[in-house]
């Protein structure tokens, strides 16, 4: 497997905004953008509990550890896109394609096969100024960096986020991500790798093989992961005599064969025991993909991308803005 991987960026997908930030413009950005993003991320860093940083809190301001950021992040294997209000670098996203020379890469803990390195893609870091959270950039960024993945035919995205980043963790289920790992990321620091499968039938799941565990379980979700299960939902519970409390549904996964069958099947047939759903067709709205299945789930109101160059819409840096909400 070649030790480099080089992004060669096709027509960027476009990034859909809402009409209340149509004056933000975008770019990607290179090493000359070092300065500004590194003073981003260390606003949020230092905003940010210790146990929810990836990077260990007593190194991560050092040069060495921010010149290694950088190399990695705005490198030749990385696309990652910035936002800005005038002048002032307000978030960014990143799409690292997936590199088996890179031992943070999380297809190691995930044990990704050969052919997996070679469909895979990692969404890493994205931060958004805490002045503008709340207006769903983190999905917004999430779902450019899905179509970007596409754009380059890698159909296995895995992202990364500390346990106990709960908003993380929602905006990335809800875009179709499914939790298929947890452990250590360090001592202390509890992480979930999360991963979305864009090829179609790599698996189904097993409605008698389910269960819903606590947030807090930490140890019964690893446990579940190494079994096989993905988790694919989270509720919160309500009662009067305790405060509210969030659960993960975990599913069995029944992998299928390359011919879309299940293990054993020799034609196709429907799977029997399975409930029946009426979906909207995949990828249409209020649906998502979790590993290989199409979920129906409860989204923000729909938008309505125009052509490039139509009206309510704007190419920046190559990146085409729509403005237009549809209610």
């Amino acid at each position: 497997m070649s030790t480099t991987v080089v992004v060669t960026p096709p027509e960027l997908p476009p990034l859909r905004l809402p009409r209340a930030l149509a004056h933000l413009t975008g770019h990607l950005l290179t090493p000359a953008d070092a300065d500004a993003v590194l003073t981003l991320r260390r606003t949020v860093l230092s905003t940010m509990p210790a146990a929810l940083r990836v990077a260990d809190p007593v190194r991560a301001f050092a040069p060495e550890v921010e010149q290694a950021w950088v190399a990695k992040h705005l490198g030749p294997r990385a696309s990652t896109l910035a936002l800005f209000d005038g002048q002032t670098l307000i978030a960014f996203a990143c799409l690292l394609l997936a590199d088996a020379q890179d031992p943070e890469d999380p297809g190691h803990l995930l044990k990704l096969s050969d052919p997996d390195w070679q469909r895979g893609a990692h969404m890493a870091a994205c931060m958004v100024n805490e002045d503008y959270r709340g207006l769903h950039l983190q999905t917004k960024l999430l779902n450019w960096r899905r179509s970007l993945a596409e754009s380059h035919h890698r159909t296995l995205l895995m992202g990364m986020t500390a346990c106990g980043n709960t908003y993380s963790r929602r905006n990335m289920m809800g875009c179709g991500l499914g939790i298929q790992w947890v452990g250590e990321w360090r001592p202390d620091s509890w992480w979930h790798i999360l991963t979305m499968d864009l090829k179609p039938g790599a698996w189904v799941p097993d409605d008698t093989r389910h269960e819903w565990v606590e947030v807090s379980n930490l140890a019964r979700q690893r446990e579940l992961t190494a079994d096989g299960y993905v988790g694919v939902a989270e509720t919160a519970l309500y009662s009067m005599e305790r405060r509210k409390e969030s659960r993960l549904q975990f599913v069995h996964r029944i992998p299928l064969s390359p011919q879309g069958n299940l293990p054993g099947q020799v034609t196709d047939q429907s799977f029997a025991g399975l409930p029946q759903e009426r979906l909207p067709p995949p990828g249409g709205p209020g649906t998502a993909r979790v590993g290989g299945t199409v979920t129906s789930f409860a989204g923000p109101p729909q938008e309505r991308l125009h052509p490039l160059g139509g009206p309510g819409g704007a190419r920046v840096g190559g990146t085409d803005f729509s403005t237009e909400r549809v209610e």
